[in-house]
């Protein structure tokens, strides 16, 4: 039911999202700042629904880093809509990265061996 994507495949895909959104929707009069803030949020609200949410089924929690784009109002709005609380992380410390780096690939797997 449930297909394996690694983070590297769901981040080429956000970037094709990018792409796409940014192809589409943005000429050179808005690219003011607003705008573009507007549009990444956009992008990943598009991101999050057809990436996410239908290739697996609606999550309870995202658990992000403290990047802009992810703490933005409409982001925000959007989860609180369908009820997904959102925390964030720690600031980057970059030992403490590859310590997670390497629980991530060891639970990852565990999981596949198991499934």
């Amino acid at each position: 039911k449930f297909s394996h994507l690694e983070s590297s495949e769901l981040m080429s895909r956000l970037t094709i999202y990018t792409h796409e959104y940014l192809n589409c929707q943005v000429t050179k009069r808005f690219k003011r700042e607003l705008e573009y803030k507007k549009i990444i949020e956009k992008m990943i609200m598009k991101f999050l629904h057809n990436e996410i949410y239908v290739n697996y089924e609606m999550p309870h929690k995202i658990l992000t880093d403290n990047s802009v784009n992810l703490i933005e109002e409409a982001v925000r709005y959007f989860m609180s809509q369908l009820q997904i609380r959102y925390y964030r992380t720690i600031s980057y410390y970059s030992q403490m990265n590859r310590k997670i780096k390497h629980l991530n690939k060891i639970l990852s797997n565990m999981l596949m061996k198991y499934l």
